[in-house]
């Protein structure tokens, strides 16, 4: 498993590009370090949401599932990743598996095509996937990555977010008429092992991002129940 730590801040989308020229004038010499893409993921949880009610009780320890890819899918050259985030308070633990979506039938029922997942994890992570093995939320959004001149502090800016509940019958897309948009935007830093001057580093300060806990999958999912 990765750990690292994290911290998150949301902006207005409206501000976005204030945000980044803020972020690329800072002391600490931020630099763009990687393209901009779309980043979709379905979000896994019990069937009585015990991810989600987690999240929401705020204790310190908490769980997530996920299958992410990027961009649209291929069929003969795409790539998802499967993952499980264990997190206690800013500390982040992840177990990943990545796939070919040729491994996959996706003309298959959403059902089948959780059957055919399962198939492809290795064994130490059946009982993470058989515990959380509901898809209960799809996230779409765009991503710009940030790296500072020492190359210890990570950034990513998410904007353009977008939520829907899992189709039956095609679990990787999203249906029109039940997209749900957000008119914010995520900034996320992150730091893997992680000294205290390096901490401190995350530690932003600027009027255009307000500091705090956040969860797309919270969101979501209270996004769209209402």
């Amino acid at each position: 498993m990765t750990v690292r730590t994290e911290k998150k801040y949301t902006f207005n989308q409206v501000d976005k590009n204030s945000v980044r020229d803020w972020l690329l004038g800072s002391a600490l010499g931020f630099k763009e370090v990687f393209y901009k893409r779309e980043v979709n993921s379905i979000y896994f949880d019990s069937h009585y949401y015990f991810c989600y009610e987690e999240n929401l009780s705020g204790v310190s320890k908490r769980s997530k599932a996920r299958l992410r890819w990027y961009n649209d899918i291929d069929p003969l050259s795409s790539k998802a990743t499967f993952e499980m985030k264990v997190k206690s308070n800013h500390l982040g633990n992840k177990l990943s598996h990545q796939f070919n979506f040729t491994d996959l039938d996706l003309t298959s029922s959403s059902h089948n095509l959780i059957i055919q997942l399962r198939n492809l994890l290795p064994i130490e992570m059946l009982p993470y996937f058989d515990t959380f093995s509901e898809p209960s939320l799809l996230v779409s959004y765009q991503r710009e990555y940030y790296e500072e001149i020492q190359r210890k502090v990570r950034v990513t800016l998410d904007d353009e977010i977008i939520f829907s509940r899992p189709g039956y019958e095609n679990l990787f897309s999203m249906n029109d008429n039940q997209k749900i948009p957000m008119s914010h935007g995520v900034l996320e830093v992150k730091i893997e092992n992680a000294s205290e001057a390096e901490w401190k580093k995350m530690f932003f300060s600027n009027y255009l991002i307000r500091g705090g806990r956040h969860s797309k999958y919270a969101i979501g999912i209270n996004a769209t129940s209402s």
